[in-house]
């Protein structure tokens, strides 16, 4: 990728999500707030809004709301499930000692910890 193609792609954004956030937090502005369900938080709770809910509860009510809503939800017909499922073989097999820093392949982190402090 040049440098022109990723200047063009650091101005472009997700329209569609972009006017449904903003319809959810003016949800107490707009004159559509009288119809959609807006979940009050307890005082004493320190709950925040959960914007998921608010999208999934009031998806019906307003188009930009259900259009997002509906391509959230649905998948799109390039998916390849077949490399999905080879992709989570690998990452169940692969995936725990990637994240924690550390090979238990055949005891290779023992082998080395035992290395290192021979070295000392």
């Amino acid at each position: 990728m040049d440098a022109s193609e990723a200047g063009r792609l650091k101005r472009s954004w997700d329209k569609l999500a972009d006017d449904a956030l903003d319809r959810l937090n003016n949800l107490d502005l707009e004159g559509l707030a009288r119809k959609m369900i807006v979940p009050k938080p307890k005082p004493s709770s320190g709950q925040k809004r959960d914007l998921f809910c608010l999208l999934r509860d009031n998806a019906e009510v307003d188009p930009a709301l259900s259009k997002l809503w509906e391509q959230a939800n649905s998948v799109p017909e390039w998916v390849d499930w077949r490399q999905i499922s080879r992709g989570q073989d690998v990452f169940y097999r692969y995936g725990g000692p990637a994240l924690t820093g550390g090979s238990t392949y055949r005891g290779s982190s023992i082998r080395l910890i035992l290395n290192v402090e021979r070295l000392h």
